[in-house]
């Protein structure tokens, strides 16, 4: 730019008109006049070159020194990243209660920016520059308005929110503390109420003193608070004294009341454990001792035994919370740790017995050619162990049933497997019931055998399976001897120069199966 200013200046000295070019001087040369040439002469001058050098050096330092001075436009960047990051929802959406003090810090720092940019110089002027900052200062107050009004609405209605919520509080809080309870269940209800309203006294109050705070914070903005509003937060306020008084009540309303309520709570302990009481007693006699009771009965009974010590363990476990509640020993309730284990006994005595005989039930109605006597062998040895185990723990006419009657089945095993051999035929099978005097028949129970005494003919029946176990190994030997020779191949060769006439070839292989069939 300044190379052509300098160019225009020199065109404009080289237009000048030269005085030896002026016609009235003609007359004095002969030739036409060739006069030097005043722009080269300027250019090639030395103080020409000087003037350009310090014109440089000057425009060069005034560049500088606006370069320099515009470098104060970044302090106010913040300013703009700032609005421009700033998101609406998310400011609206967030907790104003809880960051009340970061949501004041951050109004104070818009508030502090806008008086940074009051201080923004407009203009500066160095040589022949000029910096305007007018422009870049109008939208950077825009910005910074937009964004600090749209916060101080947003508190407004979040303030108007917080308060009336707190409020609510205060009012249901003193509600429930204004309650006058009578029984014991609810008086205890009523004591970890005031418990619970005591724990929170402290965020109750900082939320009122919160919601204040924002309010002062409005103000200190300039915010105008609508009337609705300031009543608003004068019940608030005069609410904070009332609810005082409230846990105040509740505080004597409870000492009053902790002495009698113990006195109920003790009495209702002391009923429980006369439950208890006649619980165990009625675990101790009648059906559940009876050893010729019917099972059904006595499960029946015992469920609604079980019904009734359960109701007792929910009145335990509330009793205890509320001990805990008013300060008292913790009671150890160990009659209903002795009826619990008392019934856990019985219950399991008596169900044994039940699907014992359930069992057994199933055994003798089943065709017998449907049991399987091993797996049945299997279960009457479990059950001996069991009923050995219950009756040494109970030793009482109930475990004694159940032992008897599986000890009388564990007898019968022996026979049982015996009957159940897979070898049995039916000529085995009619030497039984010959042995039983019982005309023969192809299908029958287990029920039948025992009213035919088979278990009498034990012996009978041991040595018959036994015989019919060694008939079936003889049978199974001739079987494969059978197949043995049935699949054996015989080589044969002509005799001598005969053509019709043919003898056995080797006879190793037939030697050695006849050796094996034989040792077998």
């Amino acid at each position: 730019m300044m190379e052509i200013f300098l160019d225009a200046l020199l065109n404009c000295v080289q237009s000048v008109p030269r005085l030896l070019y002026m016609s009235v001087f003609k007359p004095h040369f002969d030739d036409k006049v060739i006069g030097p040439n005043l722009m080269d002469m300027i250019k090639t001058s030395t103080v020409w070159k000087q003037i350009c050098r310090e014109i440089d050096e000057v425009i060069l330092r005034d560049f500088n020194d606006m370069v320099t001075y515009s470098e104060f436009a970044k302090a106010y960047f913040p300013i703009f990243e700032y609005a421009a990051d700033y998101d609406h929802d998310s400011f609206k959406n967030q907790d104003h209660l809880q960051n009340s003090r970061s949501i004041k810090l951050e109004m104070l720092k818009l508030r502090g920016w806008g008086e940074d940019l009051d201080r923004m110089k407009l203009q500066n002027v160095s040589g022949i520059f000029q910096v305007d900052s007018k422009t870049l200062k109008h939208f950077l107050v825009n910005e910074k308005d937009r964004v600090l009004e749209d916060m101080k609405s947003v508190v407004l209605e979040a303030a108007k929110e917080s308060c009336a919520k707190v409020l609510s509080d205060f009012q249901q809080k003193i509600k429930m503390l204004s309650k006058k309870p009578t029984s014991l269940k609810d008086f205890a209800s009523y004591v970890e109420t005031k418990n619970a309203i005591t724990n929170e006294l402290k965020v109750l109050m900082t939320s009122s003193q919160t919601v204040d705070e924002m309010y002062k914070v409005l103000v200190q903005f300039d915010v105008k608070i609508p009337s609705a509003q300031m009543v608003l937060l004068d019940d608030l306020h005069g609410i904070n004294s009332q609810f005082q008084m409230h846990l105040d009540g509740a505080e004597t309303e409870v000492s009053g009341k902790i002495s009698q309520m113990s006195s109920t709570l003790k009495s209702q302990i002391n009923k429980l454990d006369d439950q208890l009481m006649n619980i165990m007693a009625s675990l101790g006699s009648g059906i559940v001792l009876d050893p010729e009771a019917d099972c059904k009965d006595v499960l029946e009974f015992l469920a609604e035994q079980k019904v009734v010590i359960d109701d007792i363990k929910l009145d335990a476990e509330t009793y205890s919370h509320y001990q805990k509640l008013f300060g008292l020993p913790q009671h150890e309730y160990g009659n209903l740790v002795t009826a619990s284990d008392m019934f856990d006994k019985k219950q399991e005595v008596w169900k044994t017995i039940n699907d014992w005989e359930d069992n057994v039930f199933d055994w003798q109605s089943q065709s017998w050619f449907s049991l399987k006597p091993d797996d049945m062998d299997k279960e009457i040895q479990a059950m001996t162990k069991l009923a050995t185990k219950l009756h040494k723990r109970d030793n009482d006419q109930v475990s004694e049933r159940l032992k008897q009657s599986v000890m009388r089945w564990k007898g019968f095993t022996a026979v049982l497997v015996a009957l159940g051999n897979p070898a049995l035929k039916e000529r085995h099978w009619r030497k039984i019931f010959e042995a039983m005097e019982v005309p023969y028949q192809q299908d029958f129970t287990l029920m039948d055998l025992i009213q035919w005494n088979v278990f009498m003919i034990k012996d009978t029946v041991e040595e018959v399976s036994g015989v019919a176990s060694g008939e079936m190994a003889l049978e199974l030997q001739l079987q494969k001897i059978e197949t043995a020779w049935s699949e054996l191949k015989f080589q044969v060769k002509g005799y001598r120069d005969t053509k019709d006439v043919f003898v056995l070839g080797g006879l190793d292989e037939v030697f050695a199966q006849l050796e094996d069939n034989q040792a077998a």
